[in-house]
């Protein structure tokens, strides 16, 4: 599929791993409400997102998110206790931040 105008590509699993953990060690992180919102409804601490951003991985191929304007990647990991989670994030190169959107 050829890319819109102005829509930059996506990045590779590899690099969107390390930027994800890169922005998120330099603070520059969003919370979508319905991160939190989620968050306190399955009972995810803050330390099981950053033990799942440390640990993960991502195999999926990333979504594009026309609202926001960056790609949407899901990180695939385990919490502080072990289970398995899913941590849907976006990535935005230009503004170098992470916006977390949910997890379960």
């Amino acid at each position: 599929m050829p890319l819109d105008a102005g829509k930059t590509s996506p990045l590779s699993n590899k690099a969107a791993i390390k930027a994800a953990r890169r922005y998120l060690n330099d603070g520059q992180i969003t919370w979508k409400p319905h991160m939190k919102q989620r968050m306190e409804e399955r009972n995810i601490s803050i330390r099981d997102v950053l033990a799942i951003i440390d640990g993960g991985r991502i195999n999926d191929e990333p979504e594009y998110d026309e609202e926001h304007g960056n790609y949407e990647y899901h990180i695939i990991g385990r919490d502080v206790e072990g289970k398995k989670r899913t941590l849907i994030v976006g990535i935005d190169e230009n503004e170098e931040t992470l916006e977390l959107i949910t997890v379960y």
